[in-house]
């Protein structure tokens, strides 16, 4: 079972962002939509979301992010502070704890989930 920060870290390592803006669609509209997808929805059932399908929700979505911004493994960037950046500590934090806890069959998913949500960034 992985922790919410460490699903959030796959993303960004298995997805290969470095830096990420939300200017179109935002990171709970994409967990959102992504925790519909059956091959995701048993991995991202600990985020749970509440408001309308246009502008989901997750309490634990965005402890898990701002868990991340309080470690120092993401940085938030510009004045609107749309844009995520991973940080200089985020490496060792993955390589450390979460890489260890990823079988095959997991690191295969965490690569089709960081996928998926690339593209939907990109859409």
């Amino acid at each position: 079972m992985f922790l919410p920060e460490e699903i959030i870290a796959c993303i960004f390592k298995k997805g290969n962002l470095e830096e990420i803006s939300f200017e179109r669609i935002n990171i709970q509209q994409c967990v959102y939509l992504l925790k519909k997808d059956p091959s995701f929805s048993s991995i991202l059932k600990t985020f749970r979301f509440s408001g309308s399908p246009v502008a989901p929700f997750s309490e634990t979505l965005d402890a898990a992010m701002f868990n991340l911004q309080l470690g120092k493994k993401l940085k938030r960037l510009n004045p609107d502070l749309i844009t995520y950046k991973i940080s200089d500590e985020f490496g060792q934090y993955f390589d450390d704890t979460v890489a260890p806890k990823l079988d095959d069959a997991s690191e295969k998913l965490m690569t089709q989930l960081a996928t998926r949500f690339k593209s939907l960034l990109e859409a």
